[in-house]
Protein backbone atom coordinates (compact mmCIF):
# COMPACT_ATOMS: atom_id res chain seq x y z
CA UNK A 1 0.00 0.00 0.00
CA UNK A 2 1.14 3.45 -0.62
CA UNK A 3 0.34 4.53 3.00
CA UNK A 4 2.96 2.28 3.74
CA UNK A 5 5.83 3.83 2.29
CA UNK A 6 4.68 7.26 3.36
CA UNK A 7 4.95 9.66 6.49
CA UNK A 8 1.42 11.26 7.67
CA UNK A 9 0.92 14.59 8.55
CA UNK A 10 -1.90 15.97 10.26
CA UNK A 11 -3.42 19.13 11.93
CA UNK A 12 -7.00 19.19 12.55
CA UNK A 13 -8.83 17.91 9.29
CA UNK A 14 -5.80 18.68 7.12
CA UNK A 15 -3.75 15.34 6.30
CA UNK A 16 -0.49 15.70 4.02
CA UNK A 17 1.42 12.30 2.77
CA UNK A 18 5.03 12.27 2.53
CA UNK A 19 7.49 9.70 0.80
CA UNK A 20 10.94 9.86 1.63
CA UNK A 21 11.39 6.88 -0.58
CA UNK A 22 10.96 9.33 -3.62
CA UNK A 23 12.22 12.04 -3.99
CA UNK A 24 10.75 13.32 -0.46
CA UNK A 25 7.60 13.61 -2.37
CA UNK A 26 4.14 15.12 -0.86
CA UNK A 27 2.03 12.43 -3.20
CA UNK A 28 -1.32 13.94 -1.22
CA UNK A 29 -2.91 16.57 0.06
CA UNK A 30 -6.01 17.30 1.96
CA UNK A 31 -7.51 20.69 2.89
CA UNK A 32 -10.29 21.06 4.65
CA UNK A 33 -11.99 18.86 2.35
CA UNK A 34 -10.08 19.27 -0.68
CA UNK A 35 -8.28 16.52 -2.42
CA UNK A 36 -5.54 19.13 -3.85
CA UNK A 37 -2.60 16.65 -5.56
CA UNK A 38 -2.65 13.79 -7.76
CA UNK A 39 -2.38 11.05 -5.30
CA UNK A 40 -1.04 7.96 -6.94
CA UNK A 41 -3.73 4.78 -6.65
CA UNK A 42 -0.30 2.63 -5.37
CA UNK A 43 2.87 2.30 -4.57
CA UNK A 44 3.94 0.71 -7.80
CA UNK A 45 2.43 3.23 -9.75
CA UNK A 46 4.28 6.00 -8.43
CA UNK A 47 7.91 4.10 -8.76
CA UNK A 48 6.59 3.67 -12.62
CA UNK A 49 5.48 7.48 -12.83
CA UNK A 50 7.08 9.55 -10.15
CA UNK A 51 6.98 13.28 -12.10
CA UNK A 52 2.86 13.15 -12.62
CA UNK A 53 1.88 12.69 -8.71
CA UNK A 54 2.21 15.01 -5.82
CA UNK A 55 5.38 17.48 -5.68
CA UNK A 56 8.17 15.83 -7.05
CA UNK A 57 11.74 17.31 -6.93
CA UNK A 58 12.97 18.49 -10.40
CA UNK A 59 17.14 19.07 -10.58
CA UNK A 60 17.61 20.16 -13.08
CA UNK A 61 14.39 21.39 -14.14
CA UNK A 62 12.35 20.06 -17.41
CA UNK A 63 14.93 19.59 -20.52
CA UNK A 64 18.62 19.69 -20.96
CA UNK A 65 19.34 19.33 -24.70
CA UNK A 66 21.38 16.04 -25.92
CA UNK A 67 21.98 15.44 -21.97
CA UNK A 68 25.19 17.50 -22.23
CA UNK A 69 26.50 21.34 -22.24
CA UNK A 70 29.65 23.16 -21.25
CA UNK A 71 30.25 25.44 -18.68
CA UNK A 72 33.55 27.02 -17.44
CA UNK A 73 35.98 24.69 -19.83
CA UNK A 74 33.69 21.68 -18.08
CA UNK A 75 31.42 19.36 -19.95
CA UNK A 76 28.79 17.99 -17.85
CA UNK A 77 26.79 14.68 -19.31
CA UNK A 78 23.33 13.64 -17.87
CA UNK A 79 21.25 10.41 -19.49
CA UNK A 80 19.09 11.53 -22.19
CA UNK A 81 15.88 9.74 -20.94
CA UNK A 82 13.59 11.41 -23.53
CA UNK A 83 15.17 9.49 -26.16
CA UNK A 84 12.36 10.46 -28.74
CA UNK A 85 13.20 14.22 -28.37
CA UNK A 86 17.31 13.28 -27.27
CA UNK A 87 17.14 15.10 -23.84
CA UNK A 88 17.54 14.86 -20.38
CA UNK A 89 14.46 15.83 -18.53
CA UNK A 90 13.46 16.41 -14.84
CA UNK A 91 16.50 14.72 -13.00
CA UNK A 92 16.80 12.22 -10.52
CA UNK A 93 15.97 13.53 -7.26
CA UNK A 94 12.29 12.33 -7.64
CA UNK A 95 13.66 8.63 -7.43
CA UNK A 96 16.24 9.82 -4.91
CA UNK A 97 15.55 8.38 -1.57
CA UNK A 98 15.90 10.95 1.39
CA UNK A 99 16.69 10.62 5.24
CA UNK A 100 14.54 11.72 8.18
CA UNK A 101 15.90 14.60 9.95
CA UNK A 102 12.97 15.29 12.58
CA UNK A 103 9.29 14.28 12.62
CA UNK A 104 6.63 15.52 14.40
CA UNK A 105 2.73 15.40 14.20
CA UNK A 106 2.72 18.33 11.83
CA UNK A 107 6.09 19.05 10.29
CA UNK A 108 9.17 16.80 8.90
CA UNK A 109 12.33 17.90 7.71
CA UNK A 110 14.19 15.16 4.94
CA UNK A 111 17.68 15.28 3.39
CA UNK A 112 19.14 14.53 0.58
CA UNK A 113 23.22 14.83 -0.28
CA UNK A 114 24.96 13.58 -3.58
CA UNK A 115 26.90 10.09 -3.25
CA UNK A 116 26.90 6.55 -4.31
CA UNK A 117 26.17 6.24 -8.06
CA UNK A 118 24.07 8.62 -8.26
CA UNK A 119 23.60 10.94 -12.04
CA UNK A 120 25.11 14.32 -9.66
CA UNK A 121 28.17 12.29 -7.70
CA UNK A 122 28.98 11.36 -11.30
CA UNK A 123 28.90 15.28 -12.65
CA UNK A 124 30.94 15.51 -9.30
CA UNK A 125 28.24 17.51 -8.24
CA UNK A 126 28.81 17.71 -4.59
CA UNK A 127 25.27 19.21 -2.38
CA UNK A 128 22.89 18.50 -0.12
CA UNK A 129 18.99 19.60 -0.32
CA UNK A 130 16.79 19.62 2.44
CA UNK A 131 13.16 19.29 2.30
CA UNK A 132 10.89 21.07 5.64
CA UNK A 133 7.00 20.47 5.25
CA UNK A 134 5.03 22.09 7.73
CA UNK A 135 1.14 21.22 7.60
CA UNK A 136 -0.75 23.94 9.28
CA UNK A 137 -4.69 24.50 9.80
CA UNK A 138 -4.64 26.50 6.59
CA UNK A 139 -2.24 24.94 4.52
CA UNK A 140 1.00 23.17 3.50
CA UNK A 141 4.51 24.60 3.71
CA UNK A 142 7.69 24.12 1.59
CA UNK A 143 11.24 25.17 2.68
CA UNK A 144 13.99 24.05 0.48
CA UNK A 145 17.15 24.98 1.23
CA UNK A 146 19.73 24.04 -1.37
CA UNK A 147 23.85 24.06 0.24
CA UNK A 148 26.13 23.78 -2.40
CA UNK A 149 29.87 21.60 -1.39
CA UNK A 150 33.27 23.41 -2.36
CA UNK A 151 33.47 24.11 -5.95
CA UNK A 152 30.86 26.20 -8.23
CA UNK A 153 27.97 24.22 -9.64
CA UNK A 154 26.02 24.69 -12.80
CA UNK A 155 22.36 23.87 -10.46
CA UNK A 156 18.92 24.64 -11.44
CA UNK A 157 15.89 23.26 -9.07
CA UNK A 158 12.03 23.20 -9.59
CA UNK A 159 9.13 21.17 -8.32
CA UNK A 160 6.82 19.32 -10.74
CA UNK A 161 3.60 20.09 -9.01
CA UNK A 162 0.47 18.40 -9.95
CA UNK A 163 -2.96 19.64 -8.83
CA UNK A 164 -6.29 17.96 -9.16
CA UNK A 165 -8.39 19.58 -11.62
CA UNK A 166 -10.95 19.42 -10.07
CA UNK A 167 -10.46 19.32 -6.37
CA UNK A 168 -13.65 18.95 -4.49
CA UNK A 169 -15.74 16.10 -4.92
CA UNK A 170 -18.85 16.69 -7.30
CA UNK A 171 -17.12 19.42 -8.90
CA UNK A 172 -16.25 19.10 -12.78
CA UNK A 173 -13.28 19.87 -15.31
CA UNK A 174 -15.12 22.45 -17.11
CA UNK A 175 -15.64 24.85 -13.83
CA UNK A 176 -12.05 25.32 -13.59
CA UNK A 177 -10.21 28.49 -14.24
CA UNK A 178 -6.30 28.37 -14.06
CA UNK A 179 -4.33 32.33 -13.12
CA UNK A 180 -0.57 33.05 -13.07
CA UNK A 181 1.12 35.88 -12.93
CA UNK A 182 2.44 35.51 -16.58
CA UNK A 183 4.81 38.43 -17.56
CA UNK A 184 6.24 36.89 -21.01
CA UNK A 185 5.59 33.19 -22.60
CA UNK A 186 9.16 31.58 -23.81
CA UNK A 187 8.30 30.15 -27.32
CA UNK A 188 8.93 26.69 -27.72
CA UNK A 189 9.67 24.62 -30.93
CA UNK A 190 7.64 21.96 -31.47
CA UNK A 191 9.97 18.92 -32.08
CA UNK A 192 12.30 18.66 -28.87
CA UNK A 193 9.90 21.46 -26.81
CA UNK A 194 13.25 23.71 -26.36
CA UNK A 195 13.06 27.41 -26.00
CA UNK A 196 14.05 29.44 -28.83
CA UNK A 197 14.92 32.35 -26.45
CA UNK A 198 12.09 34.59 -28.47
CA UNK A 199 9.41 35.71 -25.32
CA UNK A 200 6.17 37.20 -26.08
CA UNK A 201 3.06 38.67 -24.58
CA UNK A 202 0.81 35.71 -26.26
CA UNK A 203 -2.74 35.35 -25.81
CA UNK A 204 -2.04 32.56 -23.24
CA UNK A 205 -0.27 34.85 -21.24
CA UNK A 206 -3.05 36.93 -21.46
CA UNK A 207 -5.54 34.80 -20.02
CA UNK A 208 -3.57 33.41 -17.82
CA UNK A 209 -3.26 36.64 -15.92
CA UNK A 210 -7.00 37.29 -16.34
CA UNK A 211 -7.20 33.67 -14.80
CA UNK A 212 -9.49 32.77 -17.87
CA UNK A 213 -7.80 29.26 -18.69
CA UNK A 214 -9.40 26.22 -18.58
CA UNK A 215 -6.71 23.81 -17.91
CA UNK A 216 -8.17 20.89 -19.12
CA UNK A 217 -9.97 22.29 -22.64
CA UNK A 218 -7.00 22.24 -24.21
CA UNK A 219 -3.16 20.42 -24.34
CA UNK A 220 -1.08 22.86 -22.76
CA UNK A 221 2.79 22.72 -22.55
CA UNK A 222 4.08 26.24 -21.96
CA UNK A 223 6.71 28.39 -20.16
CA UNK A 224 6.30 31.65 -18.74
CA UNK A 225 8.46 34.61 -16.44
CA UNK A 226 6.45 35.26 -13.86
CA UNK A 227 5.54 38.39 -12.52
CA UNK A 228 4.77 38.43 -9.00
CA UNK A 229 4.15 35.22 -6.66
CA UNK A 230 0.71 33.32 -6.19
CA UNK A 231 -0.82 30.56 -8.77
CA UNK A 232 -4.63 30.15 -8.18
CA UNK A 233 -6.69 27.22 -9.74
CA UNK A 234 -10.40 28.20 -9.46
CA UNK A 235 -14.05 26.33 -8.78
CA UNK A 236 -16.12 28.39 -10.59
CA UNK A 237 -18.71 26.43 -9.00
CA UNK A 238 -17.34 26.32 -5.25
CA UNK A 239 -16.35 29.58 -5.26
CA UNK A 240 -12.86 28.62 -4.36
CA UNK A 241 -9.23 28.05 -5.02
CA UNK A 242 -6.19 26.14 -4.50
CA UNK A 243 -3.71 28.85 -4.12
CA UNK A 244 0.18 28.24 -4.66
CA UNK A 245 2.68 30.68 -3.35
CA UNK A 246 5.81 30.70 -4.36
CA UNK A 247 9.40 32.40 -2.73
CA UNK A 248 12.63 31.93 -5.27
CA UNK A 249 11.03 30.89 -8.40
CA UNK A 250 11.19 33.25 -12.01
CA UNK A 251 9.61 31.02 -13.90
CA UNK A 252 6.73 28.36 -14.50
CA UNK A 253 5.76 25.57 -16.52
CA UNK A 254 2.21 24.65 -17.16
CA UNK A 255 1.67 21.15 -18.79
CA UNK A 256 -1.55 18.93 -18.66
CA UNK A 257 -0.56 15.61 -20.56
CA UNK A 258 -2.59 16.76 -23.73
CA UNK A 259 -5.60 17.80 -21.06
CA UNK A 260 -7.73 14.61 -20.61
CA UNK A 261 -6.18 13.75 -17.54
CA UNK A 262 -8.07 16.23 -14.84
CA UNK A 263 -4.87 17.76 -13.73
CA UNK A 264 -2.41 20.36 -14.28
CA UNK A 265 1.04 20.29 -13.37
CA UNK A 266 2.45 24.28 -12.22
CA UNK A 267 5.84 23.81 -12.72
CA UNK A 268 7.92 26.39 -10.62
CA UNK A 269 11.74 26.66 -11.91
CA UNK A 270 14.43 28.49 -10.97
CA UNK A 271 16.06 28.89 -14.13
CA UNK A 272 14.05 28.36 -17.58
CA UNK A 273 13.96 25.27 -19.74
CA UNK A 274 17.46 24.33 -21.33
CA UNK A 275 19.14 26.91 -19.83
CA UNK A 276 22.70 26.49 -20.12
CA UNK A 277 21.91 26.85 -24.42
CA UNK A 278 20.32 29.86 -24.20
CA UNK A 279 22.05 32.10 -25.37
CA UNK A 280 20.52 35.04 -22.98
CA UNK A 281 21.78 37.12 -19.98
CA UNK A 282 21.56 34.74 -17.03
CA UNK A 283 19.34 37.19 -15.40
CA UNK A 284 16.86 36.91 -17.69
CA UNK A 285 17.51 32.68 -17.88
CA UNK A 286 17.92 32.39 -14.49
CA UNK A 287 20.95 30.30 -15.05
CA UNK A 288 23.04 32.00 -12.22
CA UNK A 289 25.31 28.72 -10.90
CA UNK A 290 25.89 28.33 -7.28
CA UNK A 291 29.01 29.34 -5.31
CA UNK A 292 31.44 27.53 -3.11
CA UNK A 293 29.63 26.76 -0.19
CA UNK A 294 26.59 29.30 -1.14
CA UNK A 295 23.46 28.31 0.28
CA UNK A 296 19.67 28.69 -1.37
CA UNK A 297 16.35 29.08 0.01
CA UNK A 298 12.91 28.09 -1.81
CA UNK A 299 9.54 28.52 -0.56
CA UNK A 300 6.10 27.35 -1.61
CA UNK A 301 2.95 27.67 0.21
CA UNK A 302 -0.70 25.71 -0.87
CA UNK A 303 -3.29 26.53 0.53
CA UNK A 304 -7.33 26.99 0.05
CA UNK A 305 -9.06 29.61 -0.42
CA UNK A 306 -12.60 29.64 0.25
CA UNK A 307 -15.50 32.74 -0.59
CA UNK A 308 -13.87 33.65 -3.49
Amino acid sequence: MLRNHCITLKNGKNAAWICAEKGANCVRLRLNGAEVLRTPPSWRTLCLSPHVYGVPLLLPPNRIADGSFIWQGQTYRLPVNEPARGNHIHGALADEAFQVVSHTADAVTLRYRTAGDSIYAAQGWDFSLEVTYVLSGTGLEQTLRLCNGKTPLPLGLGCHTTLNAPFLRGDSPEAMRLRAPAKAEWMLERTRVLPTGEQAVSPLCTALRAGEVTPCAQPLSALFTLDGSAVELHSQRARCAVRYELEGFSFLMVWNQGGSRAFVCCEPQTWVVDAPHVNLAPEETGFLPFAPKETRVFRTRLSLVRGL
